[in-house]
């Protein structure tokens, strides 16, 4: 690896298994920067305009309103039982997201400033300080093996299914059988490529020392 390639840890793992709050705690005990892949490829499709060009091509000129927006609904509904329409639109997703992460990790500090110029990512006195790796949170980063490349190393989040399943009721404020079916609609994911895994179900103390074992490893303190 070259000496000022940043290492990058994928965390992934099923809806409600808690990833955002491991990547949570990665960022707010040990100011590990996160790139959450879901929240960038939604606005990548109103910010990259060669990505919603390929959309429209594959979907259809209608997808897009007047003003320029992906309207998503109508997208959704038409993928939804069209596999192959689905695998045309995820081929131009996949390199959009990938080529938005390297810019993200392109802007981030990598070494001193000037005294005074402080934000988040600095340290006293203004010294920017580089992160000894960056997160990329991905729900299905185990379940597409285009995106592997993306990572040095891979922790899965997991947890009990019935406490996955009452943790969406209650954030999505939906019905068992919804999550139910979002559940079964996941694709079976390559474990064996995980490097860590992390029981959510285990208490915040228990977490927050997987996490702080998995900082070290990797660098950090």
């Amino acid at each position: 690896m070259s000496e000022n390639k940043l290492p990058v840890l994928a965390v992934t793992g099923g809806i409600g298994a808690g990833k955002s709050f491991v990547c949570n705690i990665f960022a707010s005990l040990h100011g590990i920067p996160v790139y959450d892949s879901d929240s960038h490829a939604k606005s990548l499709y109103d910010t990259d305009p060669l990505l919603l060009s390929e959309i429209k091509r594959i979907a259809g000129d209608d997808i897009v309103s007047p003003d320029g927006h992906l309207l998503r609904r109508v997208l959704a509904d038409r993928i939804f039982n069209d596999s192959g329409m689905l695998e045309a639109v995820e081929a131009e997703v996949f390199p959009a997201v990938m080529r938005d992460f390297e810019r993200w990790k392109a802007v981030l500090p990598c070494g001193p400033v000037t005294c005074g110029e402080k934000d988040a990512s600095q340290g006293p006195c203004g010294i920017a300080v580089r992160p000894p790796f960056v997160i990329i949170e991905s729900a299905i980063f185990l379940s597409r093996p285009v995106l592997y490349p993306m990572a040095d190393k891979v922790l899965y989040v997991d947890a009990p299914l019935e406490l996955r399943i009452e943790r969406v009721m209650r954030r999505d404020n939906v019905k068992r059988e919804a999550v139910l079916a979002r559940i079964s609609g996941q694709p079976p994911v390559d474990l064996s490529r995980a490097d860590w895994i992390i029981d959510t179900s285990m208490g915040r103390e228990s977490i927050v020392k997987s996490v702080s074992d998995i900082v070290v490893r990797l660098g950090g303190k």
